[in-house]
């Protein structure tokens, strides 16, 4: 999803690589709650 909006190519490879442990971090919460 991240990729085709397009935002990664915005932000710097530190913000990118937080916000995909962001994005990690809540799918494992959100299969935590769904499962």
């Amino acid at each position: 999803f991240i990729e085709a909006i397009g935002l990664s190519k915005h932000l710097s490879p530190t913000r990118s690589n937080g916000l995909a442990a962001m994005l990690a971090t809540i799918r494992l919460h959100a299969a935590g709650l769904a499962g």
